[in-house]
């Protein structure tokens, strides 16, 4: 969780997507699909209480990743 809040906190500088979705990945590897559901979910809350325009170009870049994410736990 820290990455992906390192990642959003500094705009997004620094990372790749192919490189946020491995870091967002990894960490919903050993998790049960009802689990990672879930966290998938909560991340995308999170993503609401950032506002300035930086952090507001790497959370929409970090919503696609979720996004992503979600539609492969869901088969």
């Amino acid at each position: 969780m820290i990455v992906i809040r390192e990642f959003v906190r500094t705009g997004g500088v620094g990372m790749s997507d192919s490189q946020l979705v491995s870091a967002v990945r990894e960490r919903m590897v050993l998790a049960p699909v009802h689990v990672q559901r879930g966290w998938l979910r909560e991340v995308e809350l999170v993503l609401d209480g950032y506002g300035t325009p930086p952090q507001l170009a790497a959370a929409t870049r970090l919503r696609s990743v979720l996004s992503l994410l979600a539609s492969e736990v869901k088969t």
